[in-house]
């Protein structure tokens, strides 16, 4: 029986490089869990099921896998000169030293309805106060390695209810979610391998502020 199931995985793999090779000059796509992932490398899953469409695209659904599209950085501009009386900016604080870490961390917030919760979460790491996550912003994606250190770290993430006005929602069904993980950008997709944090409120709850610490261990 091994040795059958080993021969149809070999026949699965070998019938995806065909194809790939077939149809080298034509467009076809690969999807991780419906999401296009083109380019993306050096990159395995496990426990996963394959299917070639149609169009000959390749779609991997993939349980226990994450994925997220990075939206590029805008080029960052040159600061104004500054005036021979001016004196000169203060230097930025500086970061946690990386030392041996060999794996990335990001930091990564869902909400299924924009701004309806009405929570804002602050984020400490290392004891330090970080950046607060709101409510009615976009998804935050955000590559946290720089403040983190070998081994143990702690983050404390603080839920604020916004009272201000009438509520928008008081359903459950609406969430904001934040993730913390270990995971590896390729081509402008995060794919958070490991979950190490899930921390987040819905429009129904109402308790404020909710605290609630972690420890995660980085390597």
């Amino acid at each position: 029986m091994v040795s059958k199931i080993r021969l149809a995985a070999t026949l699965l793999a070998a019938g995806i490089a065909s194809l790939a090779a077939e149809r080298s000059a034509a467009a076809f796509h690969v999807y991780v869990n419906g999401v296009l992932v083109d380019g993306i490398v050096n990159q395995s899953f496990s426990n996963c099921a394959v299917t070639i469409d149609g169009e000959g695209n390749i779609r991997i659904e993939a349980p226990g896998y994450r994925i997220q599209v990075v939206q590029p950085s805008p080029p960052a501009q040159s600061p104004p000169a500054a005036s021979p009386a001016a004196s000169p900016p203060p230097p930025p604080p500086a970061a946690a030293p990386q030392g041996a870490l060999t794996k990335r961390y990001w930091m990564i917030t869902e909400q299924s309805a924009q701004g309806a919760t009405q929570y804002n979460i602050d984020v400490f790491i290392n004891g330090a106060f970080y950046r607060r996550l709101r409510n009615d912003e976009e998804q935050v994606i955000e590559d946290i390695t720089n403040r983190l250190r070998p081994g143990p770290n702690t983050l404390l993430l603080v839920a604020e209810k916004d009272f201000t006005g009438s509520r928008r929602s008081t359903s459950p069904s609406h969430s904001f979610r934040v993730t913390v993980g270990e995971g590896i950008e390729s081509q402008g997709t995060v794919l958070i391998q490991l979950p190490l944090i899930r921390f987040g409120r819905t429009a129904a709850e109402v308790e404020s502020p909710v605290r609630q610490e972690f420890t995660v261990n980085t390597r």
